[in-house]
């Protein structure tokens, strides 16, 4: 049985999601769970350059707590072993 890796995300950090994303190196799936990572930084730094410019609309800085968890920033990606079914 050949080792594959499977992407699973813990959401907040706790509850494990598994994903359809299986990836043949272990560093094919760590790469993906950087771009995941990169993903919910550019959206938390999207929300935070809109809700200076907004912070009546936003609740800024109160509400910062909120978008860290709304866009994912607790979440984090864990690459976990994963066997193909033999041919």
């Amino acid at each position: 049985m050949e080792m594959k890796w499977l992407l699973v995300v813990m959401i907040f950090g706790t509850t494990p999601v598994p994903t359809t994303m299986v990836f043949e190196t272990i560093t094919e799936c760590l790469r993906a769970e950087d771009q995941m990572r990169a993903s919910y930084l550019g959206a938390f730094n999207s929300w935070v350059a809109w809700a200076r410019a907004n912070p009546a609309q936003s609740g800024f800085p109160g509400s910062q707590a909120f978008a860290q968890r709304r866009t994912g920033l607790e979440n984090f990606g864990q690459c976990i072993p994963h066997g193909s079914a033999p041919n």
